[in-house]
């Protein structure tokens, strides 16, 4: 019995910080989910602040696609809980590691819901700062379609002065796989076009299997997010669109000025290639939001993606424990030009001098990963075990393996130029391919289980 009024009927999730418990409301019988702080950080005040945060985040979105928070308090112990929306289904990290990459159709459907909500979110000025696989929930509508709720705003950054709290020097917040670069150098220094970097890197992994940068070490994959260039999706899968590519690249650009400026432009592109009978509604209604939302910065279409050399010097630091941190050196963007041709040489040398002496960093354990999980070196970055939940029915695509050739990682040889869309307007292919996945000659290969190496949740 929780609270005198809530029966536990079972532990739906455990993590370094904090379990959720799926409980029954005894007076409405009405299920629910408790997620609560375990007792030993009740006295970390950034901990409970972010804790207090997620909730207020979700309270403040009104969006079909965020769960819903019910109430917040304080059990007898001094450990707070969150009571919220009981959800059926699995996060989008376990339908990957389950099914594979997914249809063209089925991806861009999921990518469209969570673009919803984080355009409902960019509009109360809350962004997210931790769009990954396992934070998109997939669960049903009542008319059986497939409904992204997007979980987990316990790191989000607010438009107000409370922020403050959550931003640590040398602290990483969020999950490095899918950290935009101005992000990995500064946690403080985002806006909305962090997460759209974030939703693209999901997009891709969706359509592809695997996420645009691949390392072994944290130190290389914090120097090819900010320095490299990702591999091109029709390179992985080349039965995508090119218009889709486009758009995919456009959102995981490395200056973020070359981003689409809001997640409904993001959206607009992508709505080409959403399921038909869901086209027009989704234009209407992404239209609608663009109108709605400030634009961070108007893009700057029709030019190469040069590197970003502001605040390009990043340390990266082995605590006694053994976590890894990363450490920005110069975190803003707005240094004079002068200083930046100063700050790249740094960060180069920084790298070329940890390849040289051969100092590798160990791979980062997930706090919530399970042991079996972690062993082994994999090329390919781990997604989240299947949960138990009432298994979802997903679409798998046909050829996202890489082909035989391919390099597992970004590096700078062999690399594409980068896209030169013009984010703003949404692409009108004649006739938008990949409907339905074609016939798979061979099933996928088996995915490691385990949450991806470079994971740093809170719970």
């Amino acid at each position: 019995m929780l609270l005198g009024k809530y029966r536990v009927e079972s532990v739906l999730g455990r993590g370094a910080m904090g379990l959720v418990v799926a409980a029954r409301h005894l007076a409405l019988d009405d299920r629910v989910a408790i997620k609560v702080l375990l007792p030993r950080y009740v006295q970390d005040p950034e901990i409970l602040q972010r804790f207090l945060r997620e909730g207020r985040a979700a309270v403040r979105i009104r969006s079909p696609h965020v769960v819903r928070v019910a109430d917040v308090g304080t059990l007898a112990n001094g450990a707070p809980y969150m009571v919220m929306d009981h959800l059926e289904g699995k996060d989008l990290a376990a339908v990957l590691a389950e099914s594979g990459p997914l249809s063209v159709p089925l991806a861009v459907d999921l990518v469209l819901q969570a673009c919803e909500a984080l355009a409902e979110a960019h509009a109360q000025g809350i962004v997210h700062r931790d769009v990954k696989p396992s934070n998109l929930f997939l669960t049903r509508n009542a008319d059986g379609s497939p409904c992204v709720k997007v979980l987990d705003f316990g790191i989000s950054k607010m438009s107000h002065a409370e922020d403050h709290a959550l931003t640590r020097v040398g602290g990483v917040l969020g999950s490095p796989l899918y950290m935009s670069p101005e992000q990995l150098r500064s946690a403080s220094d985002v806006d909305g076009r962090a997460d759209i970097y974030s939703l693209g890197v999901v997009l891709f992994q969706l359509l592809t299997g695997r996420t645009p940068f691949v390392a072994l070490e944290l130190a290389q994959l914090v120097y090819l997010v900010t320095q490299g260039e990702p591999q091109r999706p029709r390179a992985l899968r080349p039965d995508l669109p090119e218009p889709l590519e486009q758009a995919i690249l456009t959102a995981i650009a490395r200056d973020r000025d070359r981003r689409f400026p809001t997640a409904a432009d993001f959206a607009l592109a992508l709505v080409p290639f959403a399921p038909p009978h869901l086209r027009a509604a989704a234009e209407r209604l992404f239209g609608a939001l663009r109108g709605a939302l400030p634009a961070a910065a108007p893009p700057q279409g029709g030019a190469p993606l040069a590197a970003s050399t502001a605040g390009a010097a990043i340390a990266v630091a082995i605590p006694a424990d053994g976590a890894h941190t990363i450490v920005p050196v110069g975190t803003t963007n707005r240094k004079p030009a002068s200083l930046e041709r100063r700050v790249l040489p740094i960060a180069l040398g920084l790298g070329l001098a940890i390849v040289a002496s051969g100092v590798f960093l160990s791979r980062l354990s997930p706090e919530t990963a399970p042991t079996e999980g972690a062993q082994g070196a994999q090329a390919e970055p781990r997604v989240a075990p299947p949960s138990a939940a009432p298994s979802v029915a997903i679409e798998p695509s046909a050829s996202a393996a890489p082909p035989p050739g391919a390099a597992p990682g970004a590096s700078a040889e062999g690399q594409h130029e980068p896209a030169r869309a013009t984010p703003t307007a949404a692409p009108r292919p004649a006739k938008p391919s990949g409907s339905a996945p074609p016939k798979r000659s061979a099933p996928p290969p088996k995915r490691p289980a385990g949450a991806d190496p470079f994971q740093r949740d809170v719970f």
